[in-house]
């Protein structure tokens, strides 16, 4: 009995990896596909002030950094 609980509780382990994994990866995808979008939206209004797409990019990819790090939910503390 102890090694079909055992399995079961890998098991949940694992799937609670995937979902946490794939959230992750969710979120660098959507930051990622915001800066390229936007790139080429905003590049026009970028170049006006001499910056080029990399630079434009970086720029972006910075500010959607900076909302993903700013807007996280600190987890809590449990001791």
């Amino acid at each position: 009995m102890r090694h079909v609980e055992r399995a079961k509780v890998r098991a949940a382990t694992w799937l609670y990896r995937w979902s946490l994994a794939q959230g992750i990866v969710g979120v660098i995808f959507s930051a990622l596909t915001f800066a390229g979008v936007f790139t080429i939206l905003l590049e026009p209004v970028f170049a006006q002030i001499g910056l080029d797409y990399f630079d434009t990019l970086i720029v972006l990819v910075v500010i959607a950094g900076g909302l993903v790090v700013g807007l996280a939910k600190p987890a809590p503390l449990t001791w």
